[in-house]
This record gives structure tokens, sequence and C-alpha cells, in this order.
């Protein structure tokens, strides 16, 4: 388990990951590096599909052929039920704009459902296997967004502290993210493996 790297170009990220686990997972050696810088592959481009177990495992399966060796990978997708699921796997490009907050309110402006689901997925590949774990956060949008701390962490409130992740503390938010639940899943089935 110490020996497995994390694929992500978010230090915070990989130290989140790092935290919750209570081990320091690897990111990259010299000679990783080396291979990506080789492969022009710093960033993974990901395919385009709204099933983020296909994102996941062709992430894993990528960054394997590039390294040579099982990498954990993970990626998170947000749905808003009453939206059809939207923003599905494709959070990253919505979020990435100063007026998507704006947008997301206006939207649900007059939506009773105001529930998301926050979904991330922790995948591996080792040469002909994909394993797939995930966790699952229920939230709810408030009626204004709270705080500015990052992205969508002002926008959804946990529904049971009927808070925003921006209005906990970081330890709070890794003993109860979806990240946790995934990593925490990946572990229990790796031991079991």
């Amino acid at each position: 388990m110490r020996e497995l790297t994390f694929w992500t170009t978010n230090s915070h990220k990989l130290q989140e990951s790092s935290n919750i686990l209570w081990i320091e997972l690897k990111w990259y050696t010299k000679e990783d590096l080396e291979k990506i810088k080789e492969a022009c592959w710093w960033d993974l481009k990901e395919i385009q599909s709204m099933d983020i177990i296909e994102i996941v495992k062709r992430k894993a399966k990528d960054v394997f052929d590039i390294l040579g060796r099982p990498v954990i990978v993970e990626d998170t997708g947000y749905f808003i039920d009453s939206l059809w699921w939207f923003p599905w796997p494709f959070v990253k490009y919505i979020v990435d704009g100063p007026a998507w907050i704006e947008t997301l309110f206006k939207m649900m402006a007059w939506n009773p459902d105001r529930t998301i689901r926050a979904i991330t997925w922790v995948s591996m590949y080792d040469w002909d296997k994909y394993t797939v774990w995930y966790g699952e956060l229920e939230w709810r949008i408030p009626e204004k967004p709270r705080g500015d701390k990052f992205w969508w962490s002002n926008a959804f409130e946990v529904k049971w502290l009927n808070k925003t992740f921006w209005e906990i503390t970081e330890e709070e938010k890794n003993q109860i993210s979806m990240r946790k639940l995934a990593l925490l899943d990946f572990i229990k089935n790796l031991s079991e493996q």
C-alpha cells in the first residue's frame, strides 16, 4: 500500500488523500517524471463520457501504460437530482469561471428539490484487471452561497450538518468527504484481494 502512487497534478488532493488514509502516498519519482515528459502527458487528456466509471478506468489504464505499474486515480462528479443529474462528470468545465455560482443559483431559484450528490470514484489498473471503488455524499444547495473558499465548497451544504465545506475545518471535511468514503472502500477491497 505504501508503494502506491497517486496520479494527480493537484498537490492539495494528494495531501488530503494522504491525511485521510493516514499514510504518505507517493507522488512521482524522478523516473516517473521523465516517462511523463516523454509521453507529453503531464495532465491526462480525459475521455468525454457520461459514465465516470469509464473515465476513471481509462485514466488508470493510460497511467499504467505510461509508468508501467498500478497507480491510483480518482475523479468526482456532481449530480443535481432536479436537473436530470447535471452537470454529471463535467463539473470541472462548469465551475471553471467566476460566473458559475451565480448561474447555478439562478437555475435553482424556484426549484424545491435542492439535492445534489457528489460521487468520487477511485480506480487502479493492474495488467489486465480494473478495480473501481466509490464514495457518495448527499448535499443540499442552500438558498445562497456562503463564503468563497474555493470552487463549490461554498455552494453545497452537507445535509445533516447544515454547513458548507467552506464552513467546516479541513479535518472535519476529511472525516465526511466522498473522497474519504471512496478511499476507505478502496483500502477495504484492496486488503481483501
